[in-house]
């Protein structure tokens, strides 16, 4: 059996935006939550998952901090 792929990180919880977009950029992904968008790029770097999916702008909130920087 191949090995499974790694999930891809994103911020929110399940069902979130980041979530859709990731479904919709990637095949069939499996899903990482993450509480923020540092613990996302974390699991990014420490193998834990293999892409994030990171909103940088909220249309109620603006943009958010830190995230495009």
């Amino acid at each position: 059996m191949p090995p499974r792929p790694l999930p891809i990180a994103f911020t929110g919880s399940h069902g979130a935006y980041s979530e859709q977009a990731a479904r919709l950029w990637f095949r069939e992904p499996t899903t990482l939550t993450c509480a923020s968008p540092v613990e996302a790029v974390r699991a990014v770097a420490e193998g834990r998952a293999s892409h994030g999916v990171l909103a940088v702008e909220n249309s109620i909130t603006g943009p958010f901090d830190g995230v495009a920087d």
